[in-house]
């Protein structure tokens, strides 16, 4: 369970011990994913499954399709919402890069503002429709490829 005074670190590797423990909830999900794509009739389709895990803490997985043929081939997307004194975080999980993004409840708030600008909703209601529109964590990589290309873009001038 996460507790307020667990680090970052320490929700990274509670988040994904508990990703672990639930993939035969996924798989039962995935079933009724496909099921669900083959009903629809406006794509790009996501469908969201609340996941409680054995520690109590909330995981939402998130199945998403492009066009009806991909069906049996979603997009998956992990998430996580949870309290802490100054309000609701949620924690994008990556697998593939074993890492996690955090978003505070600033963020949240900020959003709610500035883009869905509707004060009527709930925070959960607010993550949960963020991470409807968003497909995922955006990361790179920096190593020495990476650095050149940015500084490449530093020295042109604003002509080109």
């Amino acid at each position: 369970m996460i507790v307020r005074s667990m680090s970052v670190h320490e929700i990274h590797n509670e988040l994904f011990k508990d990703l672990h423990s639930i993939q035969t909830k996924v798989d039962i999900f995935k079933k009724d994913f496909g099921r669900r794509v083959l009903k629809a009739s406006r794509f790009p389709y996501t469908y969201a499954y609340d996941c409680l895990s054995r520690e109590k803490n909330l995981l939402v997985i998130s199945f998403t399709v492009l066009k009806r043929s991909q069906w049996d081939n979603p997009i998956l997307g992990f998430y996580g919402i949870y309290n802490r004194p100054d309000g609701k975080y949620a924690a994008a999980l990556s697998l593939e890069a074993n890492k996690s993004m955090i978003y505070p409840p600033h963020f949240f708030k900020r959003y709610r503002e500035r883009l869905v600008k509707d004060d009527s909703l709930s925070s959960d209601a607010i993550i949960r429709l963020f991470f409807k529109r968003q497909w995922g964590i955006i990361q790179a990589v920096v190593d020495e490829n990476f650095e050149a290309v940015f500084h490449s873009f530093e020295n042109t001038s604003k002509e080109e």
